[in-house]
């Protein structure tokens, strides 16, 4: 199952709505087939394995990290196939709360005499896919705030001028992260200021993501920017009648200029994102922070001291007592020539722990 984790990793980002699956067949202590997930979900990673394995899949193992489907969508349902193929054991590492499977796939396998084997790895093939799970259990992305800073915390000088502050070596990373999200997400005066393209510019590396502009007052006017350069632009909160062919509107709850954050989220989800990776501004991390909408912070630190004056990515929280502070779980940090990426989960979210409870 660790061999079908990993497998499951090389399509996250890739398979558009679908989960990134990993499956791996074995037989007489011998890998015979292995597969992961298409490009856009299709084919599914049990097909791929078994056609692999041929004939030498009768009688043999199969590992998965998520629930065979049983339905018919872009493809066949994976169970079919395996009934067909003579699998003797299935060994499953997370129920797939689509509601179109949910228990579905192993009732349907069990019932053809096929021993089946739920829960192995059930955390680590969860979060192989946390995204999907994210979904389809609380209908909305999972949501990555993205960082770069220096070490007293700072992305900007006083007056607003800004420029790359980690080095190309760590910037690989972001476009790493660009990668294997859904989205990526940034607010209008990031758009205005910063004029980002917003893409996965990794050699060898083709994929056009759909780039999320919160927009409050409906100001997206000009065709100049490069986020049009490639992929899809949607923008979030009022209504625009700027016409592009890779541009469209979605009008989001708006509170005077607050939009509504949660609305935006559950917008993305019923059109089928994953993940959400926030690229932030000092007001937009604040707003996801302070609301409690963000799953996780990936923090660039550069090793470099701007000073008080400059702006900094937390300018815009505002405690009036120590109790108030915003607690945050380091789970990973990796060093760079000098520089630190820093993984945190949010510590006051209960999300992750009940879906493990769902699947």
């Amino acid at each position: 199952m660790e061999a079908a984790v990993n497998a499951s990793r090389f399509g996250q980002g890739l398979t558009a709505d679908n989960p990134s699956v990993g499956c791996i067949i074995v037989k007489d202590d011998e890998v015979v087939g292995k597969g992961v997930t298409g490009m856009n979900g299709s084919p599914h990673a049990e097909a791929v394995a078994l056609k692999v394995a041929g004939i030498r899949a009768k009688g043999a193992d199969l590992y998965t990290t998520l629930e065979p489907c049983v339905h018919y969508g872009r493809t066949p349902p994976c169970t079919d196939l395996i009934i067909e193929s003579g699998i003797k054991n299935v060994f499953i590492g997370a129920r797939d709360p689509d509601i179109r499977v949910n228990g579905k796939g192993i009732q349907k396998l069990r019932e053809s005499g096929i021993v089946v084997t739920t829960g192995i790895l059930k955390r680590e093939c969860c979060l192989s896919n946390i995204g999907y799970f994210y979904r389809q259990v609380f209908g909305r992305p999972f949501v990555t705030l993205k960082t770069a800073t220096t070490l007293d915390g700072k992305i900007a000088c006083s007056n607003g001028k800004s420029t790359w502050i980690t080095s190309p070596a760590t910037r690989k990373i972001s476009h790493m992260l660009r990668c294997i999200s859904s989205s990526i997400m940034i607010g209008y005066s990031t758009l205005k200021h910063d004029d980002p393209q917003l893409s996965c510019r990794l050699p060898g590396v083709k994929k056009e993501s759909i780039k999320v502009v919160l927009d409050t007052r409906g100001e997206i006017s000009s065709p100049n920017f490069k986020i049009f350069n490639d992929g899809i632009v949607w923008s979030f909160g009022k209504k625009n009648t700027f016409k592009h062919k890779n541009f469209f509107n979605f009008e989001a709850n708006l509170n005077g200029e607050i939009l509504d954050l949660e609305d935006v989220l559950q917008q993305l989800g019923t059109m089928g994102i994953n993940s959400v990776l926030v690229e932030c501004g000092s007001k937009l991390f604040s707003s996801f922070v302070t609301e409690n909408l963000y799953d996780q912070i990936i923090w660039f630190r550069a090793n470099k001291v701007a000073g008080d004056d400059a702006l900094g990515c937390c300018s815009s929280l505002n405690f009036d007592h120590p109790l108030k502070f915003i607690k945050l779980r380091k789970t990973n940090e990796i060093k760079i020539r000098g520089e630190s990426l820093e993984f945190f989960a949010n510590d006051n979210s209960k999300r992750f722990n009940t879906l493990l409870g769902i699947l």
